[in-house]
């Protein structure tokens, strides 16, 4: 795998740093991150950033009476996603955990990953590619060796069976949904098992501004044993669902967030 960086900032200092930057708010950050905080208090917060990027080294200084520069490894991660061509926003819902989110900005020259770790935390993670981010994107969705099931035919259903499946109280009232929507019972009794019990359901939404496609979506439902990939072709119509392996799954998520080549429209991780 391809070097990566990362870094991790606070929300005040990834802001102080987006301003100095001249750079526009982020898809993963909210349009008023200070919101319900008085301006003194406001202040006081990005005054208290600029001394810690300082003491960190990320604001360097350019000579007497000169504004600040901001570390240019820092400047090319916050910079790419503000030149990103695919924005990608990936939920997983492991069983038992809380839900969380990550956003990833790609570029035909770079991809990068932002992770929340912890509450006010947030963690820029750049990579030459999207591939070269698949590891963590695998951990993230709890892909770990799962296989596709054998002679089982891609099935279909609708948005509204699939709403009542995911939502059923046992795996017999799940397999009966399905049944009833003419879903194949070799189909229905393992998804039947997967939507009752999963190991984590995963969802991605790319954004792919300018180009004949500008939506992408799937969904993951991922068991101990295979991945369920539920796709639609419209955002009303029914689902494709289809039993494919984690190894198929990390690379369907890969190939999403690909932004089109340059031009075409319509070493070791280190941490700081």
């Amino acid at each position: 795998m391809a070097d990566t960086y990362a870094f991790t900032f606070s929300l005040e200092e990834l802001v102080l740093l987006m301003r100095i930057a001249d750079l526009p708010a982020l898809a993963s950050l909210p349009a008023n991150p200070f919101e319900g905080v008085s301006e003194e208090r406001a202040l006081g917060a990005l005054a208290a950033a600029e001394r810690s990027l300082r003491a960190r080294g990320f604001l360097q200084p350019q000579g007497p009476e000169k504004p600040f520069a901001v570390y240019s490894p820092v400047l090319a991660l916050i910079g790419t996603c503000k030149l990103a061509r695919a924005i990608a926003m990936v939920i997983a819902q492991p069983e038992d955990q809380p839900t969380d989110a990550r956003y990833y900005y790609v570029s035909p020259y770079m991809a990068v990953e932002h992770a929340f770790p912890d509450e006010g935390l947030h963690r820029f993670t750049g990579a030459p590619s999207i591939d070269d981010l698949a590891d963590p994107i695998k951990q993230f969705l709890h892909l770990d060796g799962q296989q596709a099931l054998d002679a089982l035919p891609a099935g279909s259903l609708a948005p509204t069976a699939m709403e009542a499946a995911r939502n059923a109280a046992s795996a017999e009232v799940a397999f009966q949904t399905l049944i009833d929507q003419d879903v194949p019972e070799a189909l229905a009794q393992p998804l039947s098992q997967s939507f009752v019990h999963p190991v984590c359901v995963g969802t991605v939404s790319v954004s792919v501004p300018d180009t004949p496609n500008p939506r992408r979506n799937a969904g993951l439902i991922v068991d101990q044993r295979t991945v369920w990939l539920l796709e639609q072709e419209h955002s009303d119509g029914p689902f494709r669902v289809v039993s494919i392996s984690a190894q198929d799954a990390i690379k369907r998520v890969c190939d999403l967030m690909r932004p089109p080549a340059a031009g075409a429209q319509g070493s070791n991780g280190r941490n700081q």
